[in-house]
């Protein structure tokens, strides 16, 4: 069995994904749904893999090597506008 980790969410990347969720939501729902399950699951994947996402390189230069960085693809839904 896989040795699982536990995963502590930095108070400004769980603000920013709130912010980022309720901005998408305001356009449309279902695709805030969509990004917040691949956040999400991205998120579970470091329960086993705690190394599989990159160090963020702004911290890493000061040594600090325990936070990561999730960068989730985004696919704009045809009907929704550009300056999302």
């Amino acid at each position: 069995m896989d040795k699982k980790y536990i995963v502590k969410w930095a108070s400004p990347a769980r603000d920013d994904v709130n912010e980022i969720i309720d901005h998408i939501t305001l356009s449309n729902e279902i695709f805030a749904v969509k990004i917040l399950d691949k956040i999400e699951e991205s998120v579970e994947k470091l329960k086993t893999f705690p190394a599989f996402y990159r160090i963020v390189p702004e911290l890493e230069k000061y040594g600090y090597l325990m936070y990561r960085e999730i960068i989730v693809e985004r696919t704009i839904p045809s009907r929704l506008p550009l300056s999302l």
